[in-house]
């Protein structure tokens, strides 16, 4: 006897039975429908490959491999990697033919030229001191130039880096006459330093100077690049570089000593005249008087070799000598004929025969310029006229 069911209980609504489904869903959403197939990742690597056609082979490899796995899963991607394929396998046979023949070689050698060249090239602000360098364009370094190209000392070359420094004037542009006033004077007294036996580097060998101009000046660039160019032909042949660490203590000691006072000497105001510039040229004697007592204490005051003692204590003498004339033309600045009568007798004392006598006990250049040639000329003359009297 079947015993019925009890009722429901009231207000419950039958539910109808639910039936067990083996297959999940995504969670959230039991209607979304089934995930699409992956795409194969080696059929994008075999495209990527065979379209830019580094290592050809590599492409080529990936797309056979996923060829294989495509078939095996199901993924999506078969149409990149026969695309990978075919690249690359074209890729390949071209790279093949070019080694057969030689064109990878000839490939090889312009790129591994462009590229050196390109490393070679450098903005002027990025030389240091010792590079050598040509300018573009066959021009040497007349005009404008803002890139150069690094070659070996060693050969011939057009500019050679002696230092560089950074302008330390405050506020907006100064001028062009005052940065090229500063540049020209530290330029010269770094070349003094890179290149110390002047008497060693050709006569034609000038200091040229590269400095930024107004619109530089506005972007922030404050640098100056020194160097040494020939002003005769345009080219130096073989390193200038002759600085102390290529000298003995002796040899050092007395060029930067001879150095500093010839950066004066030879130096000046701009204007021709001393009634244009009077407090110029007073200035300028007060400075090189003071630098020749400075040079005679620096002489006096070393232990030099015996075979250069005697030179040495006439050169002592003749500093001094110079000195006073220097001195007295400071205080003569309102007369023209007067300052020049000093100037040149304080240049008279000081003898190109004993700066010879010098170098040649110190093992340096005996060979004088021709500014000191004219020197000994005069000299010679003077002798031989007191000699005939």
């Amino acid at each position: 006897m079947d015993i019925p069911p009890p009722p429901p209980a009231p207000g419950h609504v039958p539910q109808p039975p639910q039936q067990w489904s083996p297959y999940r869903t995504p969670y959230g959403n039991p209607c979304a429908p089934p995930e699409p197939p992956k795409t194969n990742g080696l059929a994008i690597g075999s495209m990527v490959a065979g379209i830019v056609c580094c290592l050809p082979p590599l492409g080529l490899i990936l797309g056979v491999v996923a060829l294989v796995q495509i078939k095996k899963t199901g993924h999506r991607g078969k149409g990149m990697a026969v695309a990978g394929v075919v690249l690359s396998s074209i890729s390949t046979l071209l790279v093949l033919t070019a080694i057969v023949t030689g064109g990878a070689a000839d490939f090889w050698r312009g790129f591994r030229d462009a590229a050196g060249e390109a490393a070679r090239t450098k903005s002027i602000d990025r030389l240091h001191r010792g590079d050598c360098f040509d300018a573009p364009g066959g021009d040497g370094l007349e005009g404008y130039v803002t890139d150069v190209r690094v070659v070996p000392c060693s050969g011939s070359h057009e500019g050679e880096v002696t230092g560089t420094f950074e302008l330390e004037i405050p506020g907006p542009w100064p001028g062009e006459g005052e940065i090229s006033a500063i540049a020209a004077e530290r330029c010269w007294n770094i070349a003094g330093t890179y290149a110390m036996d002047t008497w060693a580097v050709p006569e034609s060998v000038v200091t040229y100077y590269f400095a930024p101009d107004k619109r530089g000046w506005r972007l922030g660039d404050r640098s100056v690049t020194c160097s040494l160019s020939d002003d005769g032909d345009g080219t130096l042949d073989g390193p200038l570089l002759n600085d102390a660490s290529m000298l003995d203590p002796h040899q050092a000691a007395y060029l930067g000593t001879a150095n500093a006072v010839d950066g004066l000497l030879y130096g000046g105001p701009e204007a021709d005249e001393v009634e244009d510039d009077p407090e110029g040229f007073r200035t300028w004697a007060i400075e090189v008087a003071a630098a020749l007592e400075k040079g005679a204490e620096q002489l006096r005051s070393r232990t030099w070799p015996s075979v250069a003692d005697k030179a040495v204590a006439d050169r002592v003498a003749e500093f001094e000598a110079a000195r006073k004339e220097w001195v007295t033309a400071s205080e003569v600045t309102d007369d023209e004929d007067l300052f020049w009568t000093h100037h040149d007798a304080a240049h008279a004392a000081l003898k190109t025969s004993t700066e010879i006598s010098i170098r040649e006990a110190l093992v340096l250049e005996t060979t004088p310029p021709k500014d000191y040639e004219d020197d000994t000329a005069s000299e010679e003359g003077a002798a031989g006229d007191g000699t005939d009297a």
